[in-house]
């Protein structure tokens, strides 16, 4: 049980796939699928995760083709409350710019 990543390390990520899963559920091997995803994870660098290391792991998201740490999640709360303000501030302010603008005609052409 506890050599179960040294016996499979001459085989691909297809062949241990195989071995480890069947019809999605861990039915077929369940006594190795413990160490499946520990023996997975030393196979990529840190932050990638499944198939030839092409998904990013949890804390981790995409970058154009690289896995990259996310912000911390009061950081990104705090950018997207910056954003949601600046989208509800800048139509208003253009509104009330407008506003003064076609207020000001009207006056001039009275006069």
């Amino acid at each position: 049980m506890a050599n179960w990543a040294a016996e499979n390390a001459d085989k691909n990520i297809t062949q241990l796939n195989q071995l480890v899963q069947f019809n999605d559920s861990w039915t077929r091997i369940p006594y190795y699928a413990p160490f499946y995803h520990p023996y997975m994870a030393n196979m990529c660098a840190e932050g990638y995760t499944g198939p030839l290391c092409g998904a990013c792991t949890d804390g981790y998201g995409h970058s154009g083709q690289r896995c990259v740490k996310c912000m911390h999640r009061s950081t990104n709360s705090f950018i997207y409350f910056l954003v949601c303000l600046f989208m509800f501030l800048v139509p208003a302010l253009q509104t009330l710019l407008h506003s003064k603008n076609v207020q000001k005609r009207h006056r001039l052409q009275r006069l």
